[in-house]
């Protein structure tokens, strides 16, 4: 895992790039609260973020790929103005998390579909969210602006 810093006045640099596993997600989290440690106190954005971060890094490592195969899933995070922007990258089969609809939290856990929360967290949590197909790789954009209590927290 390689990781770059700046100092806020400019924006705050993560560079990411890690296997395909499972034992690499607290890694990461640990990374991206570096990032949160530089900024002003936001408890409520570095949850946010680490939630959504958790969930589509998961989802990724568990959907994209084979077990057997090593792959690789690119991070990048910048803090500028009020916002921390996240883009993550695989080179799984296309997949636009962002298409699933939303699930119904009406029902019962024993009568819902299975999946589809942490997407649905992330959804409600950032600001912006896309999704692109570049290159042969899923490329999911988020962003959250920092000192905002949306309440989903």
């Amino acid at each position: 895992m390689e990781t770059q810093g700046v100092a806020h006045s400019v924006s705050i640099l993560l560079k990411l790039t890690v296997e395909n596993r499972i034992s690499e997600i607290p890694r990461v989290l640990d990374a991206v609260d570096g990032v949160f440690d530089a900024l002003p106190p936001d408890d409520d954005s570095r949850f946010a973020m680490k939630l959504a971060i958790d969930e589509v890094l998961t989802n990724i490592i568990q959907y994209a790929f084979p077990e057997t195969e090593h792959h690789h899933v690119r991070l990048e995070m910048r803090a500028e103005g009020d916002f921390v922007h996240c883009t993550m990258e695989d080179g799984g089969p296309a997949f636009d998390p962002l298409a699933r609809a939303a699930p119904d939290l009406d029902l019962d856990v024993e009568d819902r579909e299975i999946g589809g929360l942490g997407i649905h967290f992330a959804k409600e949590s950032m600001q912006k969210l896309r999704y692109e197909r570049q290159d042969g790789r899923n490329v999911l954009y988020m962003a959250r602006r920092l000192g905002l209590d949306t309440g989903s927290t």
